[in-house]
């Protein structure tokens, strides 16, 4: 039996407007999101009684943090991605990047980390 390849569209509505959907902050001009390690009140407990942070961090890049830093539920998805043609001129083109936003943007959806 043949396996069946899922087509993904990697395009997404250029009015949609993706916003936050997990806590986060900035160490060093980079984005660092926070993921709950514990739901239940048992483990924030012992995280709590062994002094030791109740979520793990998911650190992005240059770029990675550039995009989240704009998915704030203001700008939508077109002028994010003239934003990011804009500062980052000719290696915006040599390094594919309108595709790597795409996919990073589906990444973070399917993660939950963003919604629109």
């Amino acid at each position: 039996m043949k396996k069946v390849k899922k087509v993904i569209t990697l395009e997404i509505d250029s009015e949609v407007k993706p916003s936050w959907n997990a806590e986060w902050f900035e160490e060093n001009g980079l984005v660092r999101i926070k993921i709950p390690k514990f739901k239940s009140k048992a483990g924030k407990w012992l995280c709590n009684v062994l002094k030791k942070p109740d979520y793990l961090t998911v650190n992005l890049d240059e770029i990675g943090s550039l995009v989240w830093k704009r998915c704030d539920g203001e700008r939508n998805v077109g002028a994010i991605l003239k934003e990011m043609k804009e500062s980052m001129g000719e290696r915006f083109e040599k390094e594919d990047m309108e595709r790597r936003f795409y996919l990073f943007l589906h990444m973070l959806k399917r993660r939950g980390f963003i919604r629109w």
